[in-house]
């Protein structure tokens, strides 16, 4: 079955809005209900919080169709005028490692949210969080839909890199789980149980 998720099709130039101080309130703006009261990461965050440093994708929600990756790590920097992720991902098919590495303009949409556009392709990066150090949701869609929805992504909890090398094993145990399956629920409308909602960390790490 294919699952949609609705893209944002108006852009300004603005600073984002967050339920934390680091951001500026939303004002009137042309936003959705609904788009309003989702936990969206503004610009500001983007770039103080997010890149700076390494995540580690352990759950994934396929939009469209299957794909065969397992841990994987992302890293986002400025580079310049434009922001670089680079994706270190297990393919437990090939069994292998693959680096991938994607340019991005930062943009805000019209419900302060900030926006990662590739470059030389059709890429949209999009994030969500309660508590932004510790985690968040990244939606990315790799095919957007000329409905505005998204033929083919992913919607993935990160959770930051806070072990000493990557000998280290991931601790999950204190990670904010109420907020975190609560922005699953709101954003995605599913729970951990959801067959469609699976644990990613999974294989060699790259």
């Amino acid at each position: 079955m294919k699952t949609f998720v609705v893209l944002f099709a108006c852009v300004i130039a603005t600073s984002g809005n967050h339920s934390s101080s680091t951001c500026p309130p939303l004002g009137k703006r042309n936003c959705r209900l609904f788009d309003f009261i989702t936990p969206r990461v503004c610009p500001k965050e983007f770039r103080e919080t997010i890149a700076t440093g390494e995540w580690l994708g352990i759950y994934t929600t396929e939009i469209g169709q299957t794909t065969p990756f397992g841990k994987s790590t992302n890293r986002w920097s400025n580079q310049g005028r434009t922001w670089r992720r680079e994706t270190r991902s297990f393919n437990q098919m090939s069994m292998a490692c693959e680096m991938l590495t994607f340019d991005y303009n930062l943009v805000t949409t019209s419900c302060g949210m900030a926006e990662l556009r590739q470059v030389d392709g059709s890429r949209v990066e999009r994030f969500y969080s309660q508590d932004l150090s510790r985690y968040f949701w990244w939606f990315i869609c790799i095919t957007p839909a000329t409905n505005g929805g998204c033929d083919f992504g992913f919607f993935d909890l990160q959770i930051r890199d806070n072990r000493e090398g990557m000998a280290g094993e991931i601790n999950l145990n204190g990670l904010p789980w109420d907020k975190i399956s609560a922005d699953l629920k709101l954003i995605q409308g599913k729970t951990f149980d959801d067959p469609l909602v699976r644990y990613a960390w999974l294989g060699t790490e790259c």
